[in-house]
């Protein structure tokens, strides 16, 4: 029963979930960075910024507390 070779279900699911968390933070990691690289490579060069419509205008006033 004690043979070193084997692996424990304890040490495979602890394995299993550290391996999955890494994965998901290095991917996500990944995907912010691709985020910001990409909005800095393309401005908005034609003013298609942030603009306080009144659509947003209401969404801040019903949002006050």
């Amino acid at each position: 029963m004690n043979d070193p070779k084997r692996i424990s279900r304890r040490r495979l699911l602890f394995a299993a979930g550290a391996g999955s968390a890494a994965v998901t933070v290095l991917a996500t990691a990944h995907k912010q960075d691709a985020g910001q690289s990409s909005a800095k490579a393309t401005p908005a060069a034609d003013g298609a910024g942030y603009r306080l419509t009144e659509h947003i205008s209401n969404y801040y006033r019903t949002a006050k507390v």
